[in-house]
């Protein structure tokens, strides 16, 4: 698969992952969806929290490596904050080169499959309230798409966790991880190290807001729209 790089999106296979303030976001976010009025505005999550910790870790991740292509120079500019996992715990300004050299890969980290977010957000009392309060711009954040340096990825995948990983204190763990397991092959994934995201719209068991109990799905929303 390739991404697209703009400044104001990334195409995956047809698809317009979010850019706007991505260094909030981080796996399990959730807020408002913000749409801003004005040539170059870009939709947002207004994040308002992240799924609570013991939840977040029930939910099982895969991570797919993309190709990379840069529509025009100003999608470089999206790389000038990153902090990319293994190469540097500050930002970095990344240039085409650290991607067609592979000293860096994007990649994409999504859940496996959409039942087990969806459940753990309905065992979340306070998370479906205030979602439920947000009304039609309530958001989740599904897949994000985050730059890795090559060789921590090449371990975190002969860890086999490429797979199967959860989300741990920030970092991508095997999902099977045990004590004194080698933690060479994290990966940390939070804020600052997203350069773009999936939104999903919760689809609720009711139409009237004091009859909402649960989501029963979860409704892909891209740039854009």
């Amino acid at each position: 698969m390739k991404a697209v790089i703009s400044d104001n999106k990334v195409n995956l296979e047809g698809f317009a992952y979010f850019v706007g303030k991505a260094s909030s976001i981080s796996p399990g976010a959730w807020g408002d969806k913000k749409t801003p009025i004005g040539p170059g505005k870009l939709n947002y999550l207004d994040v308002w929290d992240v799924l609570p910790a013991p939840k977040l870790a029930q939910v099982k991740m895969t991570t797919t490596p993309l190709e990379v292509e840069f529509k025009d120079q100003k999608g470089l500019n999206l790389m000038a904050a990153l902090s990319v996992p293994g190469l540097a715990s500050g930002k970095v300004g990344l240039k085409m080169s650290d991607f067609s050299s592979g000293k860096v890969k994007l990649i994409k980290v999504s859940p496996v499959g959409e039942k087990e977010l969806i459940r753990q957000i309905n065992d979340s009392p306070k998370v479906l309230d205030k979602l439920i309060e947000f009304g039609g711009s309530a958001r989740v954040v599904k897949d994000v798409l985050i730059c890795v340096e090559a060789v921590l990825y090449s371990r975190f995948v002969a860890s086999g966790a490429s797979n199967g990983a959860v989300m741990i204190d920030g970092v991508m763990v095997r999902a099977d991880r045990e004590l004194g397991m080698d933690r060479s092959s994290e990966v940390r994934v939070g804020p600052g190290t997203v350069l773009a995201y999936s939104l999903a719209e919760p689809k609720w068991d009711a139409t009237r807001d004091k009859n909402k109990s649960e989501v029963l799905d979860l409704r892909d929303d891209q740039q854009g729209l």
